[in-house]
């Protein structure tokens, strides 16, 4: 995949466009072209589905491991030596 597409379908920034009143938004020049960039992407991501959902298997969907940052039972005793934790 080239270097403009390989981070697809995302644009070329934040995913955002600002205008409170109707018709602002058009007036975010950026904005309007994040969102135009993102739906070329997009559309373009879904053909690429499409045309190779019969010729590439499918990955194997896993389990989510949730991370619990706290691990360290000093870490664990201090909290509850402060009363951060029961």
């Amino acid at each position: 995949m080239d270097p403009e597409n390989r981070r697809n379908p995302i644009s070329n920034y934040w995913n955002v466009i600002f205008g409170m009143n109707p018709g602002e938004v058009l007036k975010d020049e950026e904005g309007m072209q994040i969102m135009r960039i993102l739906g070329k992407n997009m559309a373009w991501t879904l053909k690429l589905i499409e045309n190779g959902k019969d010729k590439i298997i499918k990955p194997e969907r896993e389990a989510k491991i949730y991370t619990n940052f706290i691990r360290d039972n000093f870490l664990i005793s201090f909290l509850k030596k402060i009363q951060c934790i029961n």
